[in-house]
């Protein structure tokens, strides 16, 4: 589990991450990101941000998920389980919060996804594909 501190004009999330397959997984209900808890979320137009992404269900406030530079539906199918690989998420809009990756907001272990980060990124813009493409080429190479 990894709980970002609070930032600011967030617009995307990538990480490079190692996802156990589901039957080790240690909860069914696991998550890849939860940052549901804005400290003004009227500033989006919203009384509670739809901004997780997790086994069960997703956030309608996801634009798109990228799989190693790849399009991909936004789906909880559409991520690689037992290898490496560049995960990237982008919202409707610009957010500020706490978030966490790998788990849910304050829950303890409930949530918590098993597998291992390598790096988290925060963008404050969307990024071109081809750039998404190439950021998962070079690291992978």
């Amino acid at each position: 589990r990894l709980l970002l501190p609070f930032r600011e004009g967030i617009r995307a999330v990538s990480m490079w991450a190692w996802i156990a397959k589901a039957a080790d997984q240690p909860n069914p209900q696991t998550y890849l990101v939860d940052a549901r808890f804005m400290s003004n979320p009227r500033l989006i137009g919203k009384s509670y941000p739809e901004l997780y992404f997790n086994s069960w269900t997703i956030g309608t406030d996801w634009s798109a998920l990228y799989v190693n530079g790849y399009n991909v539906s936004i789906a909880w199918d559409s991520l690689v389980v037992d290898e490496w690989a560049h995960i990237h998420l982008e919202a409707l809009y610009s957010f500020e919060d706490d978030i966490d990756i790998f788990a849910r907001v304050a829950s303890g272990d409930l949530g918590c996804l098993k597998g291992r980060l390598a790096s988290v990124y925060l963008w404050d813009r969307t990024l071109p594909h081809a750039e998404l493409a190439q950021i998962a080429r070079q690291v992978a190479s």
